[in-house]
């Protein structure tokens, strides 16, 4: 429980994070197949139905200027390999949006299906 609450922090983001976050929202709600959706006081993109990035939204992540995105790993249990990235401030969006490109496209691969003991 103490590392989802490390993860997770109960600050709420500041407003300049809030515009961050409106300016990296409004480009990657132009990508293919992108959808996002509320969770627990987070925006969560999905490509398709993969999921590969979460934005605060009420909530902050591990700190108030984060964001966390998930590059798609064969084998990977959900929500083992999330990465947080620090935006503070507008300068940095351009950064954000590059990791979070990595992110998308790594969530359009085709997982390898898994092999079962036979």
């Amino acid at each position: 429980m103490a590392s989802a609450q490390k993860r997770f922090g109960n600050a709420k983001p500041s407003d300049e994070m809030r515009h961050v976050c409106a300016l990296i929202d409004g480009e990657i709600l132009q990508w293919p197949q992108v959808a996002a959706r509320s969770m627990f006081g987070f925006r969560a993109y999905y490509r398709a139905s993969t999921i590969f990035a979460l934005l605060p939204e009420t909530r902050a992540l591990e700190t108030p200027n984060s964001i966390a995105y998930k590059l798609q790993t064969g084998g990977a249990r959900e929500g083992a390999k999330w990465i947080s990235c620090e935006t503070d401030g507008p300068e940095k969006v351009r950064a954000a949006l590059a990791l979070l490109d990595r992110a998308y496209t790594s969530a359009g691969r085709k997982k390898k299906p898994s092999r079962k003991m036979q």
